[in-house]
């Protein structure tokens, strides 16, 4: 039986996943692209994703890493395209950071005019469909938060902006560490605080600046804060660009995810200078990680005693003894009154 590792994709697959994904790109610059990525060791076991820009696929390092990388391979229909790719890929080799994909190589095939980015491979796949296919608990949402904000601080520090955060552009790997990655659209300020972009990114997590076509820092911020609200579950996609710079949101409802809610909110001032700063958020989500854990631990000292006779008692717990903050039920009065402690 074949290794994963040794798995070869056929042509009717490539053709398969292709007419699903109802890409532009054809099955034999697939098959040349696979080719040529084992003559550098990178032997294509799967196919992930496609989009407007190429393929992601799966590939099995057999030279360098000597296990699973990730393989971006971009079409490079004009020299523009190619350059922004080695920019991209250059920006990412600022950044080491455990909250940053990571980049190993980039090749470039001229005879087929295809581009490849050769990064760490998460297993768990982006933010987006992990949210939408598993129960995510609040202590998990806050601590995805913590390592989303991380993994910016650090691409800041490089005075890089992101510009397109979204929980598509948010993988996870296999130890459940998030990784912020595709910085194809970002920017590298220079001297300034802020600068003029051509339109782009995604509209729902777009900031009010960034949709007239400027970004900074601030913009970033916006951003996560509207994939906490993804998150949480809080509809704010699909507001207007109006109500969007008059800063009018949905109202929060009585919800457990209330406090992460309003950082949200913090983060998606319409005044960009008005937007909290990441360390202040990374604090707060500190605080309401502590606020949930002790609602956790009195939530687990109301328990139910049983005992032999059948009686039982309901209530809180302390120091394994009943604290007379519960109810005690007998089971041959059928009857129940307020039990004062042992």
């Amino acid at each position: 039986m074949q290794s994963k590792k040794d798995q070869k994709i056929s042509e009717q697959e490539i053709k398969d996943f292709l007419q699903s994904k109802k890409s532009q790109i054809t099955s034999s610059q697939i098959l040349q692209s696979i080719n040529f990525l084992s003559q550098y060791g990178y032997h294509v076991v799967q196919l992930i994703d496609s989009g407007s820009f190429g393929v992601i696929m799966k590939a099995f390092d057999s030279q360098n890493n000597k296990k699973f990388v990730a393989i971006k391979l971009i079409i490079v229909t004009n020299i523009d395209i190619l350059k922004d790719n080695i920019q991209e890929y250059q920006k990412c080799l600022l950044i080491n950071h455990p909250n940053v994909v990571k980049n190993y190589q980039q090749l470039y095939d001229q005879e087929n005019e295809c581009q490849f980015i050769i990064t760490e491979f998460c297993q768990k796949g982006n933010l987006f469909n992990f949210f939408k296919q598993n129960n995510i608990k609040k202590e998990e949402i806050i601590e995805i938060c913590s390592q989303i904000i991380e993994g910016l601080i650090a691409i800041h520090d490089k005075n890089i902006v992101h510009s397109d955060l979204k929980p598509q552009n948010i993988l996870i790997n296999n130890d459940d560490k998030i990784k912020i990655c595709d910085l194809g659209m970002s920017k590298q300020l220079l001297g300034s605080q802020s600068q003029t972009i051509s339109k782009g990114g995604s509209l729902d997590y777009m900031s009010p600046e960034q949709i007239e076509g400027k970004i900074s820092k601030q913009s970033d911020i916006y951003s996560v804060g509207c994939i906490i609200c993804f998150l949480c579950n809080i509809n704010i996609f699909g507001l207007n660009l109006v109500n969007i710079k008059k800063g009018i949101f949905p109202s929060i409802q009585e919800t457990s995810y209330k406090e992460l809610v309003n950082l949200a909110f913090q983060m998606m001032s319409v005044e960009p200078k008005n937007r909290i700063q990441l360390q202040d958020c990374l604090d707060q989500l500190k605080l309401i990680k502590k606020s949930n854990s002790d609602n956790q631990k009195r939530k687990q000292e109301i328990i139910v005693k049983q005992f032999q006779n059948g009686d039982r008692y309901e209530g809180e717990m302390k120091n394994g003894k009943m604290n007379g903050k519960g109810i005690y039920y007998y089971r041959e009065q059928d009857s129940k009154k307020k039990y004062e402690g042992e």
